[in-house]
This record gives C-alpha cells, structure tokens and sequence, in this order.
C-alpha cells in the first residue's frame, strides 16, 4: 500500500525534469490532481458495482440509467487518466487550449473503448494467467455485456429470459450457471444484432 500510495508522488517530478512556464506548471498540477481525484472515485464506484440499480430499472424497463452509471464509472477509472496523460503531453508540447482539449477528448474515448472491451474480453478470458474465463460473471459484477443483453432481452420482449439472467445474480457464486450466461449473451447478441450490443 505505501509503494503505490508514494507512486502518487512520481509525477510531480514532471514539473522539476522540464522548463515550464507558471501557466504550464499550474496546468499539469491541475491535470494532476483531476486525475487522482476522479479515479479514485471511478474505482471507488467500480468497487460499489452497479448491482443495486438494477431491480428499479428492471421494473420501470428502462435500463439506460444503469448504462450510463457504468460509462460514467469506465471514464473516470480508464479513461481519464489516458486523458490526462494526452493532456499533460500537450501542455508540455506547447499545444494550444483547443489542441489540449481535442488530443484529451481523443483519449477518453479511447480510456472508456478500453473498458468495454476488457468487460466483453472477461467473458472468454484472456491468457492463461491474466483473465479467468467469466471472472465477472463468477464474482457477480454487472458489466457492460449484462446490461447490453438485459437492455437486448427487453427489448426483444423476452421478459422470461431477462429474469433468468438477473436472477442468476440473486444465487451464490457456487451456484451461479455462468456457462449458461455467456451463452446467452452470444444468442442476443446474433438475434439482437441490429441493437448495437
């Protein structure tokens, strides 16, 4: 805990190892400290899951609210921080405000497009030490392909289907049917193709 807390303190050198300006210093301090802060409650939210929307949006069959909850958790925990890093190269590139702004949006988007994948890679695992096949799933955690296919199956009008999948977040992990619910999110997702899962 206190190598990563000291990490915390790394790139400050940032603004010892090159000629700045006040403004230039006072910019990267800000990037800085906007990073720590909004990933940290990014990972705070990831820890919290999403699980407790999920019931309200089920019943009102509007699940977009606990959609943009997830995407607002992936661009605070990985996306800004590669928009920070973009922004603090163009602060010390000399980048104009617009620049900064443009290469920083770029590398949000590309923070949050990282996420999602890593949440749709999780379902088949990756390596064979880096990620356990369905490790999401075994643990319980709503991800972006769950809500993909409970927004899918709601739409589809499959009501039975959607239940079986939420319920499956009800039981313990021994007795979660994880191979079942990778196979299900395959099946919406090629009858369901036209929904952008």
């Amino acid at each position: 805990m206190n190598a990563g807390t000291a990490a915390y303190f790394l790139g400050e050198g940032i603004t010892r190892d090159h000629p700045l300006t006040a403004a230039q210093r006072l910019r990267v301090y800000e990037l800085y400290f906007t990073c720590l802060r909004g990933s940290h409650v990014g990972q705070a939210l990831d820890l919290h899951g999403l699980a407790h929307m999920v019931p309200a949006c089920l019943e009102s069959g509007d699940l977009a609210p606990v959609w943009e909850a997830l995407l607002c958790c992936h661009r605070l925990k990985s996306g800004l921080p590669a928009s920070v890093c973009a922004r603090t190269g163009a602060v010390l590139g000399g980048a104009t405000p617009a620049q900064e702004a443009a290469l920083g949006d770029y590398f949000l988007a590309l923070g949050l497009a990282f996420q999602l994948l890593d949440d749709v890679i999780n379902l088949q695992g990756f390596g064979k030490s880096l990620k356990t096949k369905a490790e999401d799933l075994i643990e319980g955690k709503v991800t972006a392909p769950v809500i993909r296919a409970l927004m899918a199956l709601g739409a589809a009008g499959d009501a039975e289907r959607q239940r079986w999948l939420w319920g499956q977040f009800g039981v313990p992990d021994s007795e979660r049917e994880v191979g079942a619910m990778v196979d299900l999110r395959a099946a919406v997702k090629r009858r369901c193709s036209h929904l952008q899962l």
